[in-house]
């Protein structure tokens, strides 16, 4: 009869050793399952701080751009005013040459203001 308790003890010990190892893998399985998530978590958020200063880069360029025009802008109005007022128009209306050269260096300076304000590329690699 001293067998039977024994084989018994045996059984349950087995039993409960492949219990806690079932357990155990299922715990080892979740583990990684979390780290993983917690790595694209983390390079999800390393991409948004990243693209953050991005544009945050950018409106501060944009923001420079923008200043820049104004006060060109505004000094070229008062320019084109004060010979608006010294050399009026025509009789038929054409318009002289020191307006048109003044229309041109404002278009000359709103593309180069575009052109200048647009975004580069990211560079290969990055």
């Amino acid at each position: 009869m001293k067998p039977l308790p024994l084989t018994a003890l045996g059984v349950a010990l087995l039993a409960a050793s492949w219990w806690h190892g079932w357990h155990s893998k299922g715990d080892q399985l979740a583990s990684q399952a979390n780290t993983q998530q917690l790595q694209q978590a983390r390079q999800a958020l390393a991409d948004y701080v990243t693209q953050t200063q991005r544009l945050a880069s950018i409106a501060d360029r944009v923001q420079q751009q923008t200043t820049r025009l104004a006060s060109t802008s505004a000094r070229q109005q008062q320019d084109y005013r004060r010979h608006a007022q010294t050399t009026p128009l025509p009789a038929d209306c054409h318009l002289d040459a020191g307006r048109l050269q003044q229309l041109q260096t404002a278009i000359a300076t709103i593309n180069h203001t575009i052109t200048t304000a647009q975004p580069h590329p990211p560079a290969a690699g990055h």
